[in-house]
């Protein structure tokens, strides 16, 4: 009986030896695949930002999309896009359009300030636009040949230039 088990001792610790063996090559192959080949793209800010639109009389040139920083990582009104969207009408806009597409794309307050943190607002200002409907003027805001009307649903998103990833997303009714 001493012969049997001396077999049976052998066998349990080869196994033993050959599951560790397993173990450590799995670790070692974990810990290896998550030092190689990375993302080397910058850190994308993620922030919650609230819109809100202001569509003026006809007396008045602009209508006004504000863009409230509610909490998340600060970002820099020259390294993003807002894209608006509404049915089949969509404009992607940045500071560099400004004169072309929209008047104004800033920080409000500081005019020399490019950061929009926690608590700043940024505009991006339309132009006045009208149609008449059944008698009634029906006012949007217009970003070049792309006009948004009251009482539609827009979404929009603001999204990092150098990564093309969203920054924050929502909609609202004008």
């Amino acid at each position: 009986m001493h012969r049997n088990e001396r077999a049976i001792s052998s066998v349990v610790g080869v196994m033993l030896m050959l599951s560790v063996t397993i173990l450590i090559a799995a670790l070692v192959s974990t810990l290896a695949g998550g030092f190689g080949g990375g993302s080397s793209s910058p850190d994308v800010p993620q922030s919650t930002l609230g819109m809100r639109a202001v569509l003026n009389n006809a007396g008045t040139p602009n209508n006004i999309t504000y863009f409230d920083h509610r909490g998340g990582d600060p970002f820099s009104i020259t390294q993003i896009r807002v894209v608006f969207q509404s049915q089949n009408n969509k404009t992607s806009l940045s500071s560099s359009d400004v004169g072309d597409t929209c008047l104004n794309f800033s920080v409000i307050g500081d005019s020399d300030a490019t950061t929009v943190r926690a608590g700043d607002t940024f505009q991006v200002i339309g132009k006045y636009s009208s149609y008449t409907k059944n008698g009634n003027d029906i006012s949007g805001i217009q970003f070049g040949n792309v006009t948004f009307w009251k009482d539609e649903e827009v979404s929009w998103r603001v999204i990092d230039k150098a990564s093309g990833t969203t920054i924050a997303t929502g909609s609202l009714f004008l």
